[in-house]
């Protein structure tokens, strides 16, 4: 059917206002440009016309009007009423009657002349009855040809509509719509599967032959490194599985197309795209310094990039949405604009080196209130279209006095337990000039329960007397007591260069009791008669990082393994209760953890299932170079079984090689990515295995490893003087360069900030922004 047919077909549902909303303004749109169907609307209006005459009850040639019937003359011995008093009359005879042969009989026989006139009335009663029924007559054959009329016309109305529907079924069936369910994005290196449903308006499973591809921008089909893995469960539904080794070309708008054979007579054809591989970008959040007091202000700034290529935003828009929120939860400040930064002076766009806008840098400024209360406060950005992920950074606020003294102080250890040896490594040098506070002395009291031990561990009231080296620096030792009842301590040391004199005040980590481990296998999984590396995690129930050392044991309580967590006291940053240990587990043994340090502390953890059989993934070194290939080495698996390797980096495939195990259930790999693009590499193994539509890939085992950057940029600082006072403006030169030393143009942002505020904050989760973006975006703890 045409479509001037099915509108012409509903043209008296039209007239009767039968169609819904979207129907009607269809044929209203329809009418305006088609003349045989507003020509077909004239007449269906006349025909409604018709319709509408014969529909009515009353037709205008017939006219009911009562009987007129023949007067009668009964001799009365009263005055003659009128024809209904005299019917009245003859009712109320009647009634009477009746009333008297109820009780008994009346004689009557004096009352002759009411007699006949009671025979006369009901004769002319009769008489009236067969008038109006002879009148009656032509009426109602005119009645009941009005009902067929109506009969015949709600035939016609319920025939049109079901030839209507009938139509409307028809071209509901050539109208298919596609449904694709899966994940949001595509996750590299794992299949990816969806759900891709075709049904028509009747929402019935369309029957029709379906082409399912991927395409990029240009909308040519992506099928290098891979094809799709396509099953038919029935009439209109696919599962589709996008294989792990699939390359996705940087950039790639990559969309899932679904194409459908509609009407072979016609050639219609349906063509739907699903948007998969979206671009991601992640967002750097940082504050002019970590601590303000009261009516200072706070000077902020986010940049915005692209997580693979970290270029800048693309060409739309960001809606930049700034928060500041209080200890208590609640919002003291926001403000919202878009990434466009202009000049302070003639409010000029501010432009990049290549004479562009700069995108993806946003900025602003809150004055802190004198009356705000101090505490930790939350700088929050997001996007109000979440087009990256919320980005947060933490910052104090503080009423404090300027110290002339600069003073730092990091234990050596992330955590301590009962009668271990606790080191902090100090250093103070003049906040003015930054000379180091030489040979001057220092006493330090360590406070445990509200009780002050000195250096050997016993109660000590006077403190630990030390003295500064040359270089300003100072080691405290003391051994903690044994027995420590609540945990509660800290570190106070009082520092002096002659002249002024300054403390400073550091909780000391003391894990009591209890201590959370997790341990993870290298590849994932704990295989059974193969040497396996575990590597484990060591944390507090305030979930700060421990130093532990400790035992793997079996169920005989014969020690099998031996961990301890890593600690260097020349960089304490670097030590955050992990290690890595070595064994061979056996099947069906039961292991448990047992602590040596900290003393009677009692491990918390869920030690990894031993499989009998699987695979072990071998990664000698977690870093590499550049330029330097990833040797990946696998253990177990079947003679002859065969394996595919892939390397990722930030959601894209940067290489991958397809090995066998040998017979000997070893085999390597070595893995090139062609891309120079550094970061945290992301190796997973997959087996192969047989499926309906060819070979399916499933992952067994998965590690990270990290890849340093080829590309770097050089920054160097060079103040115009040494010295400053505090309020003068600083003049200070900066030079960009890369990694070869040639001048790269740059976009810096620079904040001049007092570092004995930095020292004082004592901020340990500052990142910058090379290790925000390469690092702490891809492993979150």
């Amino acid at each position: 059917m045409t479509t001037c047919e099915l509108y012409q077909a509903q043209m008296l549902d039209y007239l009767y206002d039968l169609l819904d909303a979207n129907e009607r303004y269809g044929m209203q749109e329809h009418l305006a440009d088609c003349a045989a169907c507003r020509q077909a609307l004239a007449t269906a209006e006349r025909q409604r016309a018709l319709i509408g005459q014969a529909a009515r009850v009353a037709f205008p040639e017939l006219q009911f009007t009562p009987p007129k019937p023949k007067p009668r003359v009964v001799p009365m011995p009263q005055r003659r009423p009128i024809r209904w008093q005299r019917w009245a009359f003859a009712a109320s005879i009647l009634l009477l009657l009746s009333s008297l042969v109820a009780a008994g009989g009346f004689y009557v026989a004096g009352r002759q002349p009411y007699r006949n006139a009671l025979v006369e009335a009901e004769t002319e009663l009769e008489q009236v009855g067969i008038e109006i029924a002879t009148a009656s007559e032509p009426y109602r054959d005119e009645l009941d040809r009005t009902t067929r009329v109506r009969e015949e016309i709600a035939s016609l109305v319920a025939r049109r509509r079901r030839e209507v529907d009938e139509a409307r079924r028809r071209i509901r069936e050539k109208h298919v719509f596609v449904r694709v369910t899966g994940p949001k994005t595509l996750a590299a290196g794992a299949p990816n599967v969806f759900t891709v449903e075709t049904r028509d308006l009747n929402d019935v499973p369309a029957k029709e032959d379906v082409r399912i591809e991927l395409v990029g921008k240009d909308n040519r089909a992506i099928v290098a490194d891979g094809k799709l893995r396509i099953d038919r469960r029935g009439d209109g539904e696919y599962v589709v599985t996008i294989p792990p080794d699939i390359t996705i070309p940087p950039g790639a708008d990559l969309q899932l197309q679904v194409t459908a054979r509609v009407d072979e007579a016609e050639g219609m054809t349906l063509s739907q795209k699903v948007r998969l591989a979206r671009p991601v970008y992640v967002t750097h959040l940082a504050t002019d310094k970590p601590m303000y007091s009261p009516g200072e202000t706070v000077y902020f700034r986010s940049l915005t990039v692209d997580r693979f290529s970290f270029r800048p935003f693309g060409d739309q828009p960001l809606n930049l949405h700034y928060q500041i929120i209080g200890p208590n939860g609640d919002e003291v400040f926001q403000v919202s604009g878009i990434d466009r930064l202009v000049t302070e002076g003639n409010a000029q766009l501010v432009r990049g080196p290549d004479r562009q806008v700069l995108r993806g840098v946003g900025c602003g400024a809150f004055t802190i209130p004198v009356d705000l209360p101090g505490g930790e406060y939350t700088l929050r950005v997001t996007d109000q279209l979440d087009r990256f992920p919320p980005a947060e950074r933490k910052f104090l606020i503080n009423r404090y006095e300027k110290p002339r003294l600069r003073k730092e102080l990091e234990f050596t250890k992330k955590s301590y337990g009962p009668g271990d040896e606790m080191i902090a490594a100090c250093k103070v040098s003049r906040a003015e000039g930054g000379q180091p506070v030489a040979h001057q002395p220092v006493v330090a009291q360590v406070i445990i329960d509200g009780k002050t031990y000195g250096a050997d561990g016993k109660e000590n009231a006077r403190g630990i007397q030390l003295e500064t080296d040359d270089q300003g620096r100072v080691q405290i030792r003391c051994q903690l007591p044994k027995k420590i009842e609540r945990g509660v301590g800290s570190l106070a040391v009082r520092f002096t260069d002659g002249a002024n004199v300054e403390s400073l005040v550091r909780p000391i980590p003391i894990v009591l009791q209890k201590v959370y481990i997790d341990l993870f296998a290298e590849g994932g999984d704990l295989v059974a008669g193969l040497p396996n590396r575990v590597y484990f995690q060591a944390r507090t129930n305030l979930d700060k990082p421990a130093e532990v050392a400790g035992r793997i044991v079996d169920g005989q309580g014969r020690t099998v393994a031996r961990f301890t967590t890593f600690n260097d006291p020349k960089h304490p940053g670097a030590n955050q209760g992990m290690g890595v240990f070595e064994w061979t587990p056996e099947a069906d043994e039961k292991y448990t953890v047992v602590l040596d340090r900290p003393s009677g502390a009692e491990p918390i953890y869920e030690f990894p299932t031993v499989k009998r059989h699987g695979v072990v993934l071998r990664i000698p070194k977690g870093v590499f170079g550049a330029d330097e290939p990833i040797r990946v080495q696998l253990r177990g698996g079947s003679d002859g079984e065969r394996y595919l390797i892939g390397a990722y980096c930030r959601g894209r495939l940067m290489a991958q090689e397809e090995i066998q195990v040998a017979a000997a259930g070893a085999a390597e790999a070595t893995l090139r990515p062609a891309s120079p693009i550094g970061g945290v590499y992301r190796v997973t193994v997959f087996t192969e295995q047989a499926a309906a539509s060819g070979i399916a890939w499933k992952p067994v085992a998965e590690r990270l490893v990290y890849r340093r950057p080829k590309r770097q940029l050089t920054i160097r600082l060079a103040p115009q003087r040494q010295r400053y006072m505090p309020g003068e403006k600083a003049v200070v030169t900066c030079e960009t360069s890369t990694e070869t030393g040639a001048a790269a143009p740059s976009v810096v942002m620079i904040a001049v900030v007092d570092k004995n505020v930095l020292t004082l904050a004592d901020e340990k989760t500052a990142r910058t922004m090379p290790t925000h973006f390469y690092l702490t975006t891809e492993v979150r703890k």
